[in-house]
């Protein structure tokens, strides 16, 4: 597996215009109420898959489940999104991954991060999924590596879930 070109070549046109609430952001916090759970990071790696920096993969559950008000105490001594895949409706200009038409973040680890499977995994939320809807492929090649909240990431890793630098006037 190869490095992807830059995130313009796997960009998918219209992605940017729709309403960002439309879409699931993949990389949400794990709120009760407001986001789902689509995958459990830990699982070993499959035939076929690369592990990620940490040497895990996500396991993808094939319907999204409501996050539950006792997620941190089913998750405990482990925070939530250390080891649940959460998604909730694309926050827009209230990220501080979101650029104003598009996500920065997939599009930082579709630079940083090699491809970690070979096909897109099955995926509960791929039809409505802010990453898929703008890069494609490209992001859900490498989305099995994503943990939110990871311990000691790669370098590489780290660079890529940086927020962006914002302009102050």
């Amino acid at each position: 597996m190869s490095r992807a070109a830059p995130p313009s070549v796997g960009a998918r046109a219209g992605a940017g215009d729709a309403d960002p609430a439309a879409l699931l952001c993949p990389s949400a916090a794990a709120e009760p109420g407001r986001s789902v759970v689509f995958g459990v990071a830990g699982a070993a790696p499959r035939a076929g898959e690369t592990p990620g920096d940490s040497g895990r993969t996500v396991a993808y559950l094939t319907k999204t489940v409501p996050v539950p008000e006792d997620v941190a105490a089913l998750t405990a001594p482990v925070a939530p999104n250390a080891v649940l895949r959460t998604a909730a409706p694309c926050a827009g200009s209230g990220c501080r991954h979101f650029s104003g038409h598009s996500c920065t973040l997939i599009e930082r680890i579709a630079v940083a991060l090699d491809p970690v499977v070979d096909h897109p995994p099955a995926c509960a939320i791929r039809g409505t999924c802010r990453w898929w809807a703008e890069q494609g492929r490209v992001a859900c090649v490498r989305c099995p590596q994503i943990v939110t909240d990871r311990e000691a990431p790669s370098e590489a890793y780290a660079l890529a879930m940086a927020p962006p630098e914002r302009m102050t006037a």
